[in-house]
């Protein structure tokens, strides 16, 4: 190996100031000479310059979707972008004007930097085809890690900019329509549809592979969503470990934490004459028992109760539906999820749902289903809640949620299934509030006349429905029996 010039230098140079100066400046000949060579046995090897064409690569996305006219038609830029062309030109507006990450700019040598159309196609096509990111290259002209970093730039830059909006829980006016549309399909106060969905974590460290690994036999994390009729998603939880089961994870989402703060829009329906002021989800049995929730009737007997089981399921997979609309939409979270952080992976999915509701808002007006024009979170204007602890509060707590009492958690109610076979109208369930169970104060049990029975292995005042003592009913009764 040849010997570095700067030794050269320091022994033809006889006026050197100090001993000091030519110790520093060997140390450094040193240095270099240790870090050209890899500093071990095998030479380091060097970055590969690809000298990629940024600008023709922006002409060329322009020149194929953006033109006008573009080389594409709307529905193949829909089709590959998810979305449609005023969505995307408005989020790209929005992301340039608040992250300057997608701004584009001139590098140390003046050349121009990757455009903003760059960067988004890269990062929407990795989220909407789930490839990897050394697949955009060819097209978009971007390096791998480049194109990672745009992921992981994009995902925050939609949660920063559209969460609030996007993600909001239900105004009044939502509130409102939901309630309109539920009690439409025979389910006068509900509002959306809850359940869980597992995205398989392909990379999930081995340590943690057992407290990630459930029912599915694989590494796992859960999300737990609410959606309505029209595939919106108004709630979403994300992040706990694939070995939990629903429950665990109702436990510790909040879901129902504005109802719970008493911070909740009222909401307000009326069944038999009877008003209540507290809306409900429909679930499946896993779901505990709770006036919050409505869940079918297992294994129904009688015409009633099949027709309500069937209608309960039906309605109940709107938010299945909601599932399989937003992997078919991005299908990295179809996929096995390749990241390492599990942080990363939360952006993802929040990013992925956000861009789900937006989509659904801009496409309503072509969608074959008529659906809502939900009030948007900037025009809403919600009247000021009080957060003293009142009585009244504190008596819609125990009679109603019994989250935190020894009260009972559900009670069920009087009013008959209405069910019509000539008319075929919808069988219709009601929650909070019965004449079956005599309610005393917080802490006792309920007095039961026989169609109440205590839930099993319950540790708490709960009780459930004795189908086979209600049998009566199917026989054209219209009330139940004092």
């Amino acid at each position: 190996m040849d010997r570095h010039p700067i030794f050269d230098i320091i022994a033809n140079d006889s006026s050197s100031s100090s001993d000091d100066e030519m110790e520093m400046i060997l140390r450094f000949a040193i240095e270099e000479e240790r870090l050209n060579s890899g500093g071990g046995s095998r030479p380091r090897r060097r970055r590969t310059f690809i000298p990629r064409d940024f600008v023709q690569a922006t002409e060329r996305i322009i020149r194929d979707y953006f033109a006008e006219p573009p080389l594409y038609p709307p529905n193949i830029f829909r089709r590959r972008f998810r979305m449609s062309r005023s969505l995307f030109l408005r989020i790209k507006s929005t992301l340039e004007a608040t992250e300057p990450y997608f701004v584009q700019r001139r590098n140390a040598a003046g050349k121009l930097g990757l455009s903003s159309i760059q960067k988004m196609t890269a990062a929407i096509r990795m989220l909407a085809y789930g490839t990897t990111a050394d697949l955009c290259d060819e097209y978009v002209s971007i390096g791998e890690t480049t194109a990672m970093k745009c992921v992981k730039k994009f995902v925050k830059a939609v949660i920063s900019n559209f969460s609030e909006e996007y993600l909001r829980s239900p105004t009044n006016n939502d509130i409102a329509r939901l309630l309109a549309l539920g009690e439409s399909r025979g389910f006068p106060g509900m509002l959306g549809s809850i359940d869980c969905m597992h995205w398989k974590w392909k990379n999930c460290p081995t340590a943690w592979q057992g407290n990630f690994t459930g029912h599915i036999h694989e590494p796992t994390i859960i999300l737990e969503a609410v959606a309505s009729y029209d595939l919106w998603i108004w709630h979403a939880f994300f992040g706990l470990p694939g070995s939990h089961n629903d429950i665990n994870v109702l436990e510790r989402s909040s879901v129902f934490t504005e109802l719970a703060e008493g911070r909740a829009p009222l909401v307000n329906y009326s069944i038999n004459g009877n008003n209540y002021t507290m809306g409900y989800y429909l679930a499946d049995g896993i779901y505990p028992t709770w006036s919050t929730f409505v869940k079918t009737i297992p294994s129904p007997r009688g015409p009633k109760k099949t027709h309500f089981a069937k209608k309960q399921e039906e309605a109940r997979k709107d938010v299945e539906r909601a599932f399989g609309v937003l992997q078919s939409r991005f299908a990295i979270v179809r996929g096995p999820a390749r990241f390492f952080q599990i942080e990363t992976l939360k952006d993802i999915m929040t990013a992925c749902i956000i861009l789900h509701n937006m989509i659904i808002e801009d496409e309503r007006h072509i969608d074959e289903v008529e659906r809502g024009d939900y009030q948007q979170f900037n025009e809403t204007t919600l009247d000021p809640v009080s957060h003293a602890p009142t009585l009244e509060f504190m008596d819609f707590i125990q009679q109603t949620l019994g989250q935190s009492s020894g009260t009972v958690l559900v009670t069920w109610i009087k009013d008959p299934v209405a069910w019509t076979p000539d008319a075929g109208a919808w069988i219709r369930q009601k929650l909070l509030g019965s004449r079956l169970g005599q309610f005393k104060s917080p802490g006792s049990r309920i007095q039961s006349p026989g169609p109440l029975m205590q839930a099993p292995g319950s540790d708490r005042n709960s009780w459930a429905v004795d189908w086979d003592s209600l049998s009566h009913l199917d026989q054209g009764s219209s009330r139940l029996d004092p």
